[in-house]
């Protein structure tokens, strides 16, 4: 294969939120405790849960989609009705928080693999780019990571008005750069965004998901890596004609 192009999502495959420990926080107030390990997992769970069965009930505003997202992880944690109201959870994970604390929750962190990973990319001389759903801070996000200079094109949903996992958008991606999508490889970690998607033009795909198959287990002729870190070596396999799944 003659990979000339990786293209990327942007939230959980680049960057992502610590909203486990702020969860955490919020639900031992109201006299509830579950492992750092099992928050982490249950929010897995109801992400792969709403890619699957709530396609772009995300992409909504954070007071509709919210109480919902939350009713799920609350099944996925085995937290009850009766033992606390996901209202006064919201209340004390996002909605009445202000100043500093209010920012920080709302602060997306570059995984510490993700720098690395795409300064080997450039290089190895490969061309980097950037396919996501995403507002407009998208690229105050890029920067405030130190991500922002490594890659060649960046094309935001909110700026050209088309979401994955419409054919247009990566049609864009192509056109700005006269990339080939067969030279290509979309990294996300949303397959009916991302893989879905970028398969409508051609392109090849990985999907990176933390727990193997977990929360995606109907998902079918795919590569899957644990997280970005295993990127660079999986690239080597495929250009070396080999699409061994990588493991922890």
């Amino acid at each position: 294969m003659n990979l000339k192009w990786v293209w990327f999502d942007l939230g959980y495959t680049l960057v992502y939120l610590k909203r486990e420990s702020h969860f955490q926080n919020a639900i031992k107030a109201l006299g509830i405790y579950r492992e750092h390990k099992d928050i982490h997992y249950g929010f897995h769970l109801t992400d792969k849960l709403f890619m699957r069965d709530y396609k772009g009930y995300l992409a909504k505003e954070r007071d509709e989609f919210m109480p919902l997202y939350m009713k799920k992880l609350f099944e996925f944690l085995h937290i009850k009705d009766d033992e606390c109201n996901i209202n006064e959870v919201l209340m004390g994970y996002y909605y009445f928080q202000e100043g500093q604390e209010k920012e920080e929750r709302r602060k997306w962190h570059a995984y510490k693999d993700s720098k690395n990973v795409l300064a080997m990319l450039k290089n190895d001389s490969k061309k980097v780019g950037l396919i996501s759903n995403w507002d407009m801070t998208a690229r105050n996000v890029l920067k405030v990571n130190e991500l922002y200079d490594f890659f060649d094109e960046i094309v935001i949903s909110s700026e050209v008005n088309i979401e994955k996992p419409r054919k247009e958008i990566f049609d864009i991606a192509m056109k700005r750069t006269n990339a080939i999508p067969k030279e290509c490889l979309y990294v996300g970690d949303n397959y009916y965004d991302d893989a879905v998607g970028s398969s409508r033009i051609g392109m090849n795909s990985v999907i990176i998901n933390s727990y193997e198959l977990a929360g995606i287990e109907e998902v079918k002729n795919v590569d899957i890596i644990p997280n970005i870190r295993y990127l660079p070596e999986y690239i080597k396999r495929i250009e070396n004609g080999s699409c061994e799944k990588l493991n922890n």
